[in-house]
């Protein structure tokens, strides 16, 4: 049962610079579905050029699948300008700084390597609605619809049949139609939900006339894997000192943890994917009728190997090791962006079902 928490707006006396409650203009919904997401994704873009420099602080949770709190860290990010950046993670056993200047990306990391929702908080917090791809995709049908709850009732625009080239993309395909749902009055969005994740937005703030959500709550399979709070915002002076790398970072390459943010770049679809075929399903889970989607968060390199596996959801323990291995196997051709090798952040889906053909993974 998909889970739905729409909470208070934060109130504005607690806004910290930068960040106040206000209507973002239009005021109301578009009629048509695409020009819905059209209007809101430029509200959504908070790496505007025409933006003054800022930083964020955030903290994040994990959750075990009782529900109980388990990991938390700290997330910052600092933005100077579209080339200019700093993410920086902390949490127990984890610590990683990434600076992005001029097109490159310098590293210092210690400990264990991040979650892969930890990897995904740029996505997560600072870039949430991803339709540029969607809305250049010649095989997507938007729909219309409300969704009904105490408060407010959400206009929601789904994409019920998806082209093949956005079904493929990623090595993925989405369990359900891909669904964003928005407050008619501010355009705010409030609930999204994609490849088995819905995602939760609440406390709704705007940041230099882009909203940006205080409190985000990843839910899958019904139950609550990941939250993020946002707890300060505020403006920092052009190139902060703390923007610039240290002289003995690493040069690691670009990671896309947002297919569609460069619509010339490659795509990692089925057709990129050469692929290993291992034993998949074993006699005793198929006998057992033990099937379902498993989804894992991995990183796919500039060698088109795939790493930095985490398992994201199980429908059973059988399956996930079987899925593990599978994956590791897996191995792509590079994703190119302006012609040059960069890592992709994905989510993977092993398909295990009951039939009589034979189990390959669903790509």
């Amino acid at each position: 049962m998909r889970v739905l928490r729409l909470l208070a707006l934060w109130s504005a006396a607690a806004a910290p610079p930068l960040c106040q409650i206000a209507p973002v203009i239009p005021p109301e919904l578009p009629k048509d579905p695409r020009q819905i997401l059209a209007a809101v994704e430029p509200l959504y873009n908070l790496d505007d050029a025409a933006m003054k420099p800022w930083h964020l602080q955030a903290t994040y949770q994990f959750y075990d699948k009782n529900d109980k709190p388990t990991e938390q860290g700290t997330w910052e990010y600092w933005w100077d300008s579209p080339r200019l950046k700093r993410m920086s993670w902390t949490r127990a056993g984890a610590a990683r700084t990434d600076w992005i200047s001029e097109g490159k990306t310098f590293r210092e990391e210690s400990g264990e390597t991040l979650h892969y929702f930890e990897r995904s908080l740029y996505s997560i917090v600072a870039y949430p609605l991803q339709v540029r791809g969607i809305l250049a995709s010649k095989g997507a049908n938007f729909q219309l619809k409300t969704l009904h709850v105490p408060s407010p009732n959400l206009t929601c625009v789904s994409n019920e049949v998806q082209g093949e080239s956005h079904r493929q993309t990623f090595a993925h395909l989405s369990p359900g139609p891909d669904y964003y749902c928005f407050e008619p009055s501010t355009t705010a969005l409030r609930l999204d939900y994609s490849n088995l994740v819905q995602r939760e937005f609440s406390q709704i703030a705007r940041m230099q006339g882009h909203y940006l959500a205080r409190q985000i709550v990843l839910v899958m399979g019904g139950r609550r894997v990941f939250s993020v709070t946002v707890e300060r915002v505020n403006g920092i002076v052009p190139s902060d000192a703390r923007l610039t790398p240290p002289a003995d970072a690493r040069i690691v390459p670009s990671v896309v943890t947002h297919w569609d943010a460069d619509e010339n770049a490659g795509k990692v679809d089925v057709e990129s994917l050469a692929l290993r075929r291992p034993h998949l399903y074993s006699g005793s889970a198929r006998m057992e009728g033990i099937q379902g989607n498993v989804f894992i968060g991995a990183t796919i390199g500039t060698d088109g190997k795939v790493r930095d596996i985490d398992l994201l959801f199980s429908p059973n323990s059988r399956l996930t090791s079987l899925a593990i291995d599978a994956v590791k196997a897996w191995e792509y051709r590079p994703y190119l962006v302006n012609g040059t090798p960069v890592e992709v952040e994905t989510i993977l889906n092993v398909w295990y079902h009951i039939g009589p053909e034979t189990l390959d993974p669903v790509p």
